[in-house]
C-alpha cells in the first residue's frame, strides 16, 4: 500500500469515496468540483472566477502547481470529485534564508458532503506531500478559524492596502508631460526587475529590515509573461520607463479585474526615480491600463479605484496617505511547522548572526523550551546555534509556548512581550526573554503570492 504522498496512492473512505492523487483525466470533474464549491448560493450559478483560478494551474502548465499536485476526494465511479485542493510550491526568504514552502490552495468540497472530514484527509495527504518534497512549512490564506483544526497558526503579515478614487490623482498640467510611461514587460526585462524587486526585500521600515520575503524567480516571471498565459491570476508585470527609455522601475497589477479597482500587487523604482516623485505620473499610467485589463463577467463595467495592496509597511503608503483614500490594516497568511527543531537548524545562519549583532555575542548556553505537549532545546555558542527535540515537554523550561503560539515568535509576527501581553499561557524567563527576541526578532514582512 503506498503512502498518502506517493503519486499511486489511493484509499477507501467512510461511504465509499476514494482518496487520491489527481491525474489530467480528472480535471473536467475537478472545474465542476471548484464551480459548485465556491458558488455563491448552493443552487446558483457557478462560480466562474473559481474554475478560471484553478484552470491557471490545471492546465497552463504553472511552474508552482500541476494537476498531480491536486489531492482529490472522488466517487467510486471516479466521475465526481467531491473534494479537491492543490499543493503549490514556492520559496519564502527569512533573513536572506530560502525556506521551500507548500502552499494548499483553493480548499474545496462539495455542499453535500461537508461535515464528513474528507478536507481533514485531503490535508493529511497535502501535509505528506510536502514534508516528502522537503518543505519546511505550510502557508494558507482563507477561511477565518478554519485552518486552525489542521496545526495552522496567523503568522506572517498580509494583505494591508490603500485604495486611491481615480478622481483623487491630479490631472496632469497641460503644460508638462508625463516624467515616466508604463508598458508591458517582455522576457528581456527579467534581470531588471529582479533587481529592483531585490532592492525592495532589502528595504527597511523603522529601522528594521524585511524578515520574510517572497523568492521571485526567473521562471516564474516567464510565465506571467507568457501571451498563452489566459488564467484569471498570476499578475502582470510591467516597466517604469523615463523620457529617455530607460526602465526604471516596475509595478504588478491585475491580470483581471473582478471588482471595481486595479490592483497592484508591487511596485518600485530604482535610486535615482524615487516613488515620491513619480507617484502622480505612475498613477495615471496605471489609470490608462485599466481599460486594458478584463474585467471578470461579475465585475462592474468600470473601474475606479486605484488598490494598492502591498503589505502592511510600503514606501509608498505615506506618499497614498497624501491623497484621499482608505486603509487596511494587514491580516495574516496561516502557518504550519510541524517540525520546529527541523525548521531552526534550517535558518540557524540567519541566527547565528542575529546573535553576533546583539548585545549577547559570546553567549553560550542551552535554551529550553517547551510547548506544552512537546519541547525542544537551542543550544547556542559562539558561531554556532541548533535545536533538538526533547523526550517530553520539559519541566525545568524556561519558556513556555502553546504549539501554535510558538509559530508567531518564531516567524517574527509578534515578539516576546507581545505574545505575553495576549497569551498567559505564554511565559518566559525574564532573563531569557530578551535573547528570545534577539533569535526571533518581530520585524516587518512583504510576502507577494505568486499564484
Amino acid at each position: 500500500m503506498h503512502d498518502l504522498a506517493h503519486p499511486d496512492y489511493i484509499t477507501t473512505l467512510t461511504g465509499g469515496l476514494i482518496a487520491r492523487w489527481a491525474n489530467p483525466s480528472d480535471i473536467p470533474a475537478i472545474l465542476a468540483c471548484y464551480g459548485v464549491a465556491f458558488a455563491d448560493h448552493p443552487n446558483g450559478s457557478v462560480n466562474t472566477f473559481a474554475i478560471g483560478y484553478a484552470q491557471g494551474f490545471l492546465t497552463r502548465n504553472h511552474p508552482a502547481a500541476g494537476v498531480a499536485d491536486c489531492a482529490i476526494i472522488c466517487d467510486t465511479e471516479n466521475r465526481t470529485v467531491l473534494a479537491a485542493t492543490i499543493l503549490m510550491r514556492t520559496t519564502i526568504d527569512y533573513a536572506g534564508i530560502p525556506i521551500p514552502v507548500g502552499r494548499p490552495e483553493l480548499v474545496a468540497s462539495h455542499p453535500a458532503v461537508r461535515g464528513r472530514g474528507l478536507v481533514r484527509h485531503i490535508f493529511a495527504m497535502i501535509h505528506a506531500r510536502s514534508a516528502q518534497r522537503g518543505e519546511y512549512l505550510q502557508m494558507i490564506a482563507g477561511i477565518p478559524y478554519f485552518y486552525r483544526q489542521f496545526g495552522y497558526e496567523y503568522a506572517i503579515a498580509s494583505a494591508g492596502s490603500r485604495k486611491v478614487p481615480f478622481s483623487a490623482i491630479p490631472p496632469l498640467p497641460a503644460s508638462d508631460s508625463e516624467p515616466i510611461t508604463l508598458r508591458r514587460a517582455t522576457p528581456s526585462d527579467i534581470p531588471t526587475i529582479l533587481a529592483l524587486y531585490a532592492r525592495d526585500c532589502q528595504r527597511q521600515h523603522d529601522g528594521q529590515p524585511l524578515n520574510i520575503t517572497a523568492n521571485l524567480d526567473a521562471t516564474y516571471l516567464a510565465w506571467t509573461m507568457n501571451p498563452h498565459t489566459d488564467a484569471i491570476d498570476p499578475w502582470v508585470p510591467y516597466m517604469i520607463i523615463d523620457g529617455d527609455g530607460n526602465s526604471v522601475g516596475y509595478a504588478f497589477t491585475s491580470r483581471m479585474r473582478w471588482l471595481n479597482h486595479i490592483g497592484i500587487w508591487g511596485i518600485g523604482t530604482n535610486s535615482q526615480f524615487p516613488l515620491h516623485t513619480l507617484f502622480a505620473s505612475i498613477a495615471r499610467g496605471l489609470i490608462a491600463l485599466s481599460d486594458a485589463i478584463p474585467a471578470h463577467e461579475t465585475a462592474p463595467a468600470q473601474a475606479d479605484t486605484l488598490f494598492f495592496c502591498l503589505g502592511d509597511t510600503h514606501p509608498i503608503y505615506p506618499i497614498i496617505e497624501t491623497y484621499p483614500h482608505t486603509r487596511k490594516a494587514a491580516d495574516a497568511w496561516y502557518v504550519r511547522i510541524d517540525d520546529i527543531p527541523q525548521f531552526i537548524n534550517h535558518i540557524t545562519p540567519a541566527l547565528v548572526q542575529m546573535v553576533a549583532d546583539s548585545p549577547f555575542a559570546g553567549y553560550v548556553g542551552t535554551i529550553a523550551v517547551s510547548c506544552y505537549r512537546f519541547g525542544f532545546d537551542i543550544q547556542i555558542s559562539p558561531g554556532h546555534i541548533s535545536a533538538q527535540a526533547t523526550a517530553h515537554a520539559q519541566t525545568n523550561a524556561v519558556a513556555f509556548y502553546p504549539p501554535l503560539v510558538m509559530v508567531q515568535q518564531l516567524l517574527g509576527y509578534r515578539s516576546c512581550q507581545q505574545l505575553q501581553v495576549h497569551y498567559p499561557d505564554v511565559r518566559v524567563d525574564a532573563t531569557i526573554a530578551p535573547l528570545i527576541d534577539v533569535l526571533f526578532p518581530a520585524r516587518p514582512t512583504w510576502v507577494v503570492a505568486l499564484d
